[in-house]
């Protein structure tokens, strides 16, 4: 059966659904014409609020079925990235180019953001360590100059 169909078996309107399920009406519209599909927490939304199952709103063909002893374990990737997205001023737009980028060593904007990052490890790095040496305790050394005059008077008084 198709999700139209049930809406209107079910009397529901696709504005009263869009509430339901955390969307707007638009995208309703788009579930129905199948101009695209809803993500899993939509479709568990829709399933719910018209008490129906998936395969009643969408046939074998229209969605891809995954079973769970197909799903083979998703092989790690070499690095994982974290997406960075920043403010910089207008003027950066001029400076931050391929072509300026290239001038100075670097291929792209993720690699000299790559190359700033790993020079801020460095840093904390080296900030770090020169924080816990500054909270260790400093240990009393006793010069090697005044070590022998106590061995030599120990030696003359024996």
């Amino acid at each position: 059966m198709k999700l139209k169909e049930i809406l209107e078996k079910k009397n529901k309107k696709a504005k009263e659904l869009a509430i339901e399920i955390g969307t707007d009406e638009p995208m309703i519209s788009k579930f129905v014409n199948y101009k695209c599909l809803p993500i899993p927490a939509q479709m568990k939304g829709i399933c719910k609020s018209l008490d129906c199952k998936v395969s009643d709103v969408y046939t074998d063909e229209e969605i891809y079925y995954q079973s769970k002893a197909k799903k083979q374990a998703r092989e790690p990737k070499e690095l994982d990235f974290y997406n960075l997205c920043v403010r910089l001023p207008n003027e950066a737009r001029k400076y931050l180019t391929t072509e300026n980028l290239e001038l100075v060593g670097y291929k792209n904007n993720s690699k000299w953001i790559l190359a700033c990052y790993k020079e801020l490890v460095l840093k904390i790095k080296k900030a770090r360590s020169q924080k816990q040496n500054e909270n260790e305790p400093t240990k009393k050394l006793i010069a090697p100059t005044i070590i022998n005059k106590k061995i030599k008077k120990v030696n003359k008084e024996n």
